[in-house]
């Protein structure tokens, strides 16, 4: 059987350099003086307190090896028996999953969600069309919905001469007032 294991006990250390002029691993050394090949050096690579360099296996940091399980006796093999009816490996990734329904969002749910990711009209209905592919919304969510959000607050807005602009501005910020705190407080509506 051959043994597989990493050159070195301890992985480098990356820390956010405090100093880019004398603690930066990559401020420090030259990338293209740093080549390998079979007629070239071996690489030395520096070590900064913000690079700690990896540490190879040692007497105090051997290579692991797996060790040869031993055969319970038919005493333990029936006590180990008891236990894995008893314990449920998985008990503390499901808590009280597998006793609650899923929750499907519905269309306003989306709408908040899309709103705080900021997504385009084109990516939110992307978004929600991959959603209601994979069953995880609510029936009654529109995929299309997100192509009319604008028709709220296109009524403050006009459109001459190839120039869009706010024509009214107070009531613009009044809606906008309105239309949040209808999704912070969805109650009042």
């Amino acid at each position: 059987m051959v043994q597989r294991a990493m050159k070195f006990a301890i992985p480098r250390i990356w820390r956010e350099p405090t100093d880019h002029s004398s603690n930066c691993y990559f401020c420090m050394v030259n990338p293209p003086k740093r080549r390998a090949g079979k007629n070239t050096s071996a690489i030395m690579y520096p070590d900064f307190p913000s690079s700690i360099a990896p540490v190879p296996h040692c007497s105090d940091l051997p290579v692991p090896t797996t060790s040869e399980r031993k055969q319970p006796s038919s005493k333990e093999s029936n006590k180990l028996e008891e236990e894995e009816d008893v314990e449920d490996p998985d008990y503390n990734f499901r808590g009280e999953a597998g006793e609650r329904n899923p929750y499907y969002p519905n269309q306003r749910d989306l709408n908040d969600l899309i709103s705080d990711l900021g997504l385009t009209k084109s990516n939110a209905e992307l978004l929600t069309s991959r959603l209601k592919e994979w069953d995880l919304l609510d029936e009654s969510v529109q995929v299309a919905s997100q192509r009319k959000r604008h028709r709220h607050f296109s009524s403050f807005f006009t459109r001459q001469d190839g120039l869009c602009f706010c024509r009214n501005v107070s009531d613009l910020y009044k809606a906008i007032g309105s239309a949040s705190s209808l999704i912070a407080h969805p109650e009042a509506s």
